[in-house]
């Protein structure tokens, strides 16, 4: 993701093989990033995946070249559970000296408690009430985690 986010900061309109954006791409990377996020919760997670990025929203200032914020919302699909749309509010910097990992993300996901949407039907899908509605405060999000790269001496955090 992070050769993406470089390509799309130089040329938004940039076209890949079989003339897919790379919007395209970064919302490709987002739906796995976000899925191997929510697996770490399995209390929260159960039988839930990721089918797909919706409204994927792109930000990014020149006067900070390495940071970018990424909103949007995600189609939850529940093995036996229905399917539900989830916003997402990802804040990238990048490391420019590191094509590897990301030099911060703050990764934000999912309604909390009584403001979680009912489950979905083909016949309700509403995705722009997700983003409309997503949570404002990081105590409102389901998930809200800080996200930094491995220690680079190789010694555990404590």
């Amino acid at each position: 993701m992070i050769k993406n986010l470089r390509q799309w900061r130089a040329n938004h309109e940039e076209l890949f093989e079989e003339d897919c954006t790379v919007r395209y791409e970064i919302a490709s990377n987002l739906e796995y990033y976000i899925y191997e996020c929510y697996s770490y919760l399995p209390k929260l997670t159960g039988d839930w995946f990721t089918d797909g990025i919706k409204e994927l929203e792109i930000h990014h200032s020149s006067n900070k070249p390495n940071c970018f914020k990424l909103l949007g919302s995600v189609w939850m699909l529940g093995n036996e559970s229905g399917s539900i749309i989830e916003p997402f509010e990802i804040d990238i910097t990048l490391n420019p000296l590191n094509d590897q990992y990301f030099a911060k993300t703050k990764f934000r996901f999912g309604f909390k408690g009584s403001n979680r949407p009912s489950k979905l039907t083909k016949y309700n899908f509403y995705v722009a009430g997700a983003m409309d509605n997503r949570p404002r405060r990081s105590c409102d999000w389901r998930i809200a985690i800080e996200l930094s790269p491995p220690d680079p001496s190789g010694h555990e955090l404590e």
